[in-house]
C-alpha cells in the first residue's frame, strides 16, 4: 500500500489504516476568527460568518447586513408594517418615498417614518389629510456602524430645535436621515420644509420661520468610521430664477458616492407652493449641483446637503422626466438584490422632487414621487396625480457593500 492521502494519518504506518483527520476539532485549518470550519474528506472549508465578507481565511465586518422592502397604501394619519424576525432593530434605517393622491394640502404628502422595536413595526405617520398615500420604505440593518435615533418636536412659533445626541459623533464619517410630519395644518407649505445640521454631539433642525405649523417626526445617525467619508455643506438657490447651483467638493467616487440634503426657504412666498421642490446630485468627482424647477417670486432655497461616500459601494443614478402618473427605467447592469436601495436624492421632505413648471396650488402635490425597485433590472417611479405640468424625479439605486 501507498502512503496516506492528504489529510488523513496512518494509523499503522503502512497506508493499510487510514483515518480522516479533523481540521476543525484539531485548531489545526487557518479560517479567519470570524469564519466557520467546517470539515470535509481529507480536508476542509473556511465560510465568514454572518455580518463579514472574504474568503474565510480573511473575513472583514460588512457595512451592511440585511436589506428589507415594505410597501404601505393608507389614508389618514397613521399605519404600520411589521418587521420580518431576526432583524436587530437597534441597527435599522428607514429609506422611504411617497405618492400622494390628494390635490388640496402639500402637508398631507409628509409622512414620517420610524421602527417601534415594542412591537416590532415599521410606523408610518402624518399630521393631516385623509386621502390616500403611497409609501415605499427599505429598511436597511447596518453591520459595522452605530446607530443612533430619535424623535424631535418642533412647536408651531419655533423656527428651530436641538436635539443631543447620546454618543458623540465625528461628521466626517455620520450621516444623517430624517422624516417628519405636520401636526396642525397649515396653508403655507414652506413653513414645512427643514434642513438638519449635524454636529458632534447634537442635531439642530430648522425651518423658515417660527410657522403656525407644529411639526414632530424621527432622525437617524449612521457612524461608519470603517466604511463611509461625509462630507457636509450648504449652498443657495438665487431668488426669481429656477437655476442650478453647484459647489465644489472634495474629490470622490462617482460609483461610490451619492447626497442625502434637505431644503428650507430663507423667506415665506405667498404664492409658491413648491419653489422649495429641490434636487441634488453630483455632476462629477468634485462637484455637487442642485436644481429646482418651478421659478420663484422671491424665496431663496437653503441646501443643506451630505455626499456619502460608502467604500465598496455601487452607485447608479439618473434624471426621469414624468409626465404620466407612472414610468419604468431599466437598469444596466442589473443591481443586486436584495442588497441594492432605489430612493430619490432627498433627505426630510419625503419623496419631494423638482417640478420643470410651475404648479399650481392644487396640484402641489404632483410633485411627490415614489421610486421604488420592482425587480434586478427595472426602477418603478409613480407620482399621485398626474397635471399637465411634469416633474423631474433625480433618482438613485445603492447597491450596499455586504
Amino acid at each position: 500500500c501507498g502512503p496516506c492521502p492528504a489529510g488523513y494519518t496512518d494509523q499503522n504506518g503502512d497506508g493499510t489504516f487510514c483515518i480522516e483527520v479533523n481540521e476543525c476539532d484539531l485548531g489545526t485549518d487557518n479560517c479567519d476568527a470570524n469564519a466557520t470550519c467546517t470539515n470535509t474528506p481529507g480536508a476542509f472549508t473556511c465560510a465568514c460568518d454572518a455580518g463579514y465578507s472574504g474568503n474565510g481565511v480573511t473575513c472583514t465586518r460588512v457595512l451592511v447586513q440585511s436589506v428589507t422592502r415594505l410597501f404601505r397604501d393608507f389614508a389618514g394619519s397613521n399605519s404600520s408594517r411589521p418587521i420580518p424576525a431576526g432583524i436587530d432593530l437597534s441597527k435599522v434605517v428607514p429609506f422611504a418615498t411617497a405618492s400622494a393622491r390628494t390635490k388640496d394640502d402639500y402637508e398631507d404628502s409628509l409622512v414620517d417614518v420610524w421602527i417601534d422595536s415594542g412591537s416590532r413595526n415599521c410606523l408610518f405617520g402624518r399630521g393631516s389629510g385623509s386621502d390616500s398615500v403611497n409609501v415605499a420604505v427599505e429598511l436597511v440593518e447596518f453591520a459595522d456602524a452605530d446607530v443612533q435615533s430619535g424623535a424631535f418636536t418642533l412647536p408651531a412659533g419655533s423656527a428651530t430645535v436641538t436635539v443631543p445626541l447620546a454618543v458623540a459623533v465625528d461628521p466626517t464619517t455620520t450621516f444623517v436621515v430624517f422624516s417628519h410630519q405636520v401636526k396642525v395644518t397649515s396653508t403655507r407649505a414652506p413653513e414645512v420644509s427643514l434642513t438638519a445640521v449635524l454636529s458632534a454631539n447634537s442635531l439642530t433642525f430648522r425651518r423658515t420661520d417660527p410657522a403656525a405649523a407644529n411639526l414632530e417626526g424621527h432622525w437617524f445617525t449612521v457612524s461608519a468610521p470603517n466604511h463611509v467619508g461625509v462630507h457636509h455643506g450648504e449652498l443657495t438657490i438665487p431668488a426669481n430664477s429656477s437655476a442650478c447651483v453647484t459647489n465644489s467638493i472634495p474629490a470622490t467616487s462617482l460609483t461610490e458616492s451619492f447626497v442625502l440634503h434637505s431644503t428650507r426657504l430663507n423667506a415665506v412666498p405667498t404664492s409658491d407652493p413648491v419653489v422649495h421642490h429641490v434636487q441634488c446630485d453630483l455632476t462629477s468627482a468634485t462637484t455637487v449641483e442642485c436644481c429646482r424647477g418651478a421659478v420663484s417670486t422671491g424665496s431663496t432655497p437653503v441646501v443643506q446637503y451630505q455626499v456619502v461616500s460608502v467604500s465598496g459601494a455601487t452607485v447608479a443614478r439618473g434624471r426621469t422626466l414624468l409626465s404620466s402618473l407612472s414610468d419604468t427605467m431599466t437598469l444596466t447592469p442589473a443591481v443586486d438584490l436584495p442588497w441594492s436601495t432605489a430612493h430619490l436624492s432627498t433627505l426630510g421632505t419625503v419623496g419631494a422632487t423638482a417640478a420643470k413648471a410651475p404648479l399650481d396650488d392644487a396640484e402641489e402635490c404632483a410633485g411627490f414621487t415614489l421610486v421604488s425597485l420592482i425587480d434586478a433590472t427595472t426602477l418603478g417611479l409613480e407620482r399621485g396625480r398626474n397635471p399637465p405640468q411634469p416633474t423631474e424625479p433625480w433618482w438613485k439605486v445603492v447597491t450596499w457593500p455586504h
